[in-house]
């Protein structure tokens, strides 16, 4: 009983004074000294100070198109996998929120798929360059320091300034059997062409962080894109013997998902005072 106590009034006498020596730093009425106001730097300004910085993303996009029919069995549609990246700058608020914008290239995807002996893919690709505005939420620390390293939340929107550009024009001929003589002559003209007005894409994600020093983190996201509009149509008419039976058309609007690595140069972060102190033997500057 009496080794219990002694620990009680021990504990309640440490954090008296750990109680005296952090001061709230919104306190009222200002800092009383200069003692306690370099504490509160050294304690507080690492976590409240805004930090900018500069990223690059490297990924992998898979994005897939939608027929308006499909010709009776004729065609479809599959995912196209592709590279990408991006760079861009931001803003971190507190370890907390985050606010980045930048330039993406990662083009939007047609495949027509004619279902032949042998199969036929024509696979088009759209206007590549985009803009994106950013935000993050952190939503779980792995990390004691500062929330250094954790799990965050991202949500933004993409916008393509298309051209109505003319991509590309194919003529695809096949031969059929029909019986022991006849001979079926199938024709497929597709034309595809970039949208005339502005895109853009919806994204949300999940990105892991780690800080690797004061002044470089690396991550891995993975994120689903919804597309706004159509970025890129192609129109298909089918011919059977030189005869007209019927056309579609094959829109991508960008929907998909993408995985990739993310770095970033922290390239303004806050200043803490230099004099020794038990908080930056504990490696909390």
């Amino acid at each position: 009983m009496k080794q219990t106590f002694t620990l009680f009034f021990f504990m309640i006498a440490t954090l008296q004074g750990v109680a005296q020596g952090l001061v709230d730093y919104y306190q009222t009425g200002g800092v009383r000294s200069r003692k306690q106001q370099n504490q509160l730097h050294m304690r507080f300004d690492p976590y409240l100070a805004p930090q900018w910085y500069l990223m690059t993303e490297g990924f992998v996009r898979r994005d897939k198109g939608t027929l308006d029919q499909s010709l009776n069995g004729l065609l479809t549609t599959s995912s196209v996998t592709s590279l990408g990246w991006s760079v861009g700058g931001g803003v971190t608020f507190r370890n907390k929120w985050a606010v980045e914008a930048g330039l993406a290239q990662s083009p939007v995807h047609n495949d027509a798929h004619v279902n032949s002996r042998p199969p036929v893919s024509v696979v088009t690709r759209g206007d590549r360059g985009s803009v994106f505005l950013r935000g993050k939420l952190a939503l779980l620390s792995t990390s004691k320091q500062w929330h250094r390293s954790g799990f965050w939340l991202t949500g933004g929107v993409w916008a393509t300034p298309n051209e109505g550009d003319l991509k590309d024009q194919y003529t695809v001929t096949g031969y059929t059997r029909r019986g022991f003589d006849a001979v079926d002559k199938m024709t497929l003209i597709t034309r595809s062409q970039t949208s005339n007005n502005l895109t853009g894409l919806l994204e949300l994600g999940l990105e892991y962080r780690v800080r690797l020093s004061k002044q470089i983190d690396v991550g891995a996201f993975a994120r689903h894109n919804w597309g706004l509009g159509d970025a890129l149509t192609t129109d298909i008419s089918y011919q059977m013997n030189d005869r007209f039976v019927g056309q579609t058309t094959l829109r991508a609007k960008g929907t998909g998902a993408s995985y990739g690595l993310t770095m970033r140069y922290i390239f303004q972060h806050p200043t803490v005072a230099t004099k020794s102190s038990l908080y930056q033997l504990k490696g909390n500057r």
